[in-house]
């Protein structure tokens, strides 16, 4: 089944300190973020049952790009100087191919249900690795 979302990020920083080398401290300005994530994609779900129980694997494959609209630079100056200067910041603009699979079971009149799940983020630059492991019991 196909899938595309749109997403806004926003995120503030108040202004800070930093302090602790020797007599020099650096003063960070106040920091707006915001960006816009795309997403398009796929994602595919079975359902099979076994023996007592019933078997649901699913996998969900997507591009992603974020695009900043705010908040590419940060801007700070050495405490006591009349110098500002500007650095990128920690969210860059990105793309990257994205990858969900997994497995779920449902066994005894469905209350034990075991998930297994792996989701990984692939772009230039960025790598990203998940893995789990669920047990859920109901009475």
């Amino acid at each position: 089944m196909p899938r595309q979302f749109k997403e806004n990020l926003n995120h503030l920083q108040k202004s800070f300190t930093e302090r602790g080398a020797d007599s020099v401290d650096l003063d960070v300005h106040l920091y707006r973020a915001g960006a816009v994530k795309f997403d398009v994609g796929a994602e595919f779900a079975l359902y099979r049952e076994i023996g007592t129980g019933d078997l649901e694997p699913h996998v969900q494959m997507s591009w992603t790009h974020e695009t900043r609209f705010l908040g590419k630079t940060v801007s700070a100056n050495l405490t006591g100087q009349n110098c500002t200067f500007s650095v990128e910041g920690m969210s860059p603009d990105r793309s990257y191919f994205s990858l969900i699979v997994g497995t779920r079971a449902v066994f005894l009149a469905e209350s034990l249900f075991l998930s297994l799940d792996y989701e990984g983020a692939y772009g230039h630059g960025y790598r990203s690795n998940q893995g789990s492991f669920q047990v859920q019991m109901n009475w």
